[in-house]
């Protein structure tokens, strides 16, 4: 097949597979590459409690994940009645805010209902999922054991004209694989940068705030009833408790525990050090859970030393060339936006998709900038709070100063009124963007304080925020 015909995709994370599934209705043929070996008809059982086979190249799948509600949005547009099949398959869906214990910024929100959804799995069993839908697709394939090492440009150094990539035989070497279009979604260890240096472009413009995050994770069986009516729990780091903690039921009845430290504060890896820890964070409701229950396997630990956002939409790349997913913007997970911004970026794939120019190529470039735009919004509401941690962090404006203490003030809020809760639940779930912080409403309510602001509130029914209190604090 010729190369305009034909998409290639690099990588067979979330990422990977959702901008396969986007772009299978443009191209005649899509080709998913993968160092990983990938079988679409792997048995999700070959451990008694293990769920669905992880991959080399996640190795963060040992830890909690979720799937926030503008991430099942997403995926639902491009994998029709995805969400069942994953409940169906194990994973638990709950309402964000009336079925967790969440503490932000050192705020507990007070419980109630949201109307927005949570979604807790392994990340293989998602993976999973996602990697037979692909491969149902008729005209998509999966390689899988054979890595990219190179970008193929046209004659004019303009545009993307395939990859390189290692060769299907234990012989060694390369062959070209042509393609009118290239998707990077090879993670954040991408090597795009050095392709495109070797090629005469400058080096790439980055942000970057240093967090040395770890993550110590286990996975447990719970006695009965210990959570009660709660799915999941979590409680981030601030300078005043920097050390974390997030609880989630998950399928084949376990919970996984992630403990989190900044800074170079390790959670350990054996269990009583473990247990310790988690009687040091903000919500004691974590450690009382862990009374008791069971264990169900080592613990695992994953490092996140810097958080980073790669400018590509800058870097005038050769048209037919476009990047989503942790090779554009390198989150901190304890965040829990990496899917839901790659999944949210593959619908805006699927339904902007490049423009064909008279020539009927594809022109990417202004795609890049609006694939980027969606990364910016959960990068802006992360960036704020880490650079608290981060001695060589850029100093904020004057507006992003001001615009964290309105958060802070929303977050105190939120303690005692779910309808703030909501708000910003919508807004860091990427359902709405952050100016909906702004609504007249809202900001009038976060302003008057606890005094005032329930008057605050029902003077505003523009604001999208339901009316009426129907929540209630948690013990």
């Amino acid at each position: 097949m010729s190369g305009p015909d034909r998409a290639v995709v690099l990588g067979a994370g979330i990422a990977g597979l959702a901008a396969a599934a986007a772009v299978s209705g443009r191209f005649r043929e899509v080709i998913v590459v993968d160092r990983d070996v990938m079988d679409p008809d792997e048995q999700d059982e070959l451990e008694p409690g293990s769920g669905a086979v992880g991959r080399r190249g996640t190795p963060q799948d040992r830890h909690l994940h979720v799937l926030l509600a503008g991430g099942q949005n997403a995926l639902e547009g491009l994998f029709p009645g995805v969400g069942d099949e994953l409940v169906r398959r194990g994973a638990l869906q709950s309402d964000a805010l009336d079925h967790t214990v969440l503490q932000v910024g050192g705020h507990r929100f007070r419980a109630g209902a949201s109307g927005l959804t949570l979604l807790s799995a392994g990340r293989p069993l998602i993976e999973s999922v996602l990697r037979r839908r692909v491969h149902a697709l008729p005209n998509v394939h999966l390689v899988g054991g054979r890595a990219a090492v190179g970008l193929l440009l046209d004659a004019s150094a303009q545009r993307t004209a395939g990859v390189v990539v290692e060769r299907d035989d234990s012989g060694g070497g390369t062959e070209s694989l042509p393609a009118g279009l290239v998707v990077v979604a090879t993670g954040s260890g991408t090597r795009l940068n050095d392709w495109l240096e070797a090629n005469g472009w400058p080096p790439l413009v980055l942000d970057t705030v240093p967090i040395d995050l770890t993550y110590t994770s286990r996975p447990f069986r719970l006695r009965e009833g210990a959570l009660g009516p709660v799915v999941s729990m979590g409680s981030g780091s601030t300078p005043n408790r920097p050390r974390g903690a997030a609880l989630g039921l998950v399928e084949n009845g376990r919970a996984m525990v992630s403990l989190m430290g900044v800074l170079g504060d390790q959670p350990p890896m054996e269990l009583p050090g473990f247990l310790d820890f988690a009687g040091d964070v903000a919500l004691p409701e974590v450690a009382e859970a862990l009374r008791g229950a069971e264990t169900l396997g080592p613990a695992a630990r994953f490092r996140h030393p810097v958080s980073v956002r790669r400018h590509f939409e800058r870097a005038q790349l050769p048209e037919g060339l476009l990047i989503l997913g942790d090779a554009l913007c390198t989150l901190n997970p304890a965040y829990g936006q990496g899917m839901t911004v790659a999944a949210q970026q593959a619908g805006l794939l699927a339904s902007a998709g490049p423009v064909p120019s008279g020539a009927g190529r594809w022109q990417t470039r202004a795609l890049q900038r609006r694939l980027a735009r969606v990364a910016d919004a959960a990068w802006k509401l992360s960036r704020g709070p880490d650079a608290a941690f981060a001695a060589g962090a850029p100093r904020p404006s004057p507006l992003e100063v001001l615009f964290g203490r309105y958060l802070a003030r929303l977050q105190a809020l939120a303690a005692v009124d779910p309808r703030a809760g909501t708000a910003w639940l919508r807004v860091s779930s990427l359902v709405d963007p952050p100016r909906a912080l702004l609504e007249t409403g809202l900001v009038r309510a976060v302003v008057a304080g606890p005094a005032t602001y329930d008057n605050a509130f029902s003077r505003e029914d523009g604001n999208g925020i339901q009316q009426g209190w129907g929540g209630r604090n948690r013990p």
